[in-house]
């Protein structure tokens, strides 16, 4: 959607709302900035 006011963490609580849904839940996110990007695996052909 083109209004900002739509998106997801823009309501009043700003992202702490998204941080609840049950798709994140399990994330560490006091870690989650420390946690190592995973190894790029390349394509098999």
């Amino acid at each position: 959607d083109s209004d900002p006011t739509k998106r997801l963490g823009a309501g009043p609580d700003g992202y702490a709302s998204l941080k609840m849904h049950p798709f994140f839940k399990g994330v560490d996110w006091k870690n989650v900035r420390r946690t190592p990007a995973p190894k790029l695996v390349p394509e098999l052909q």
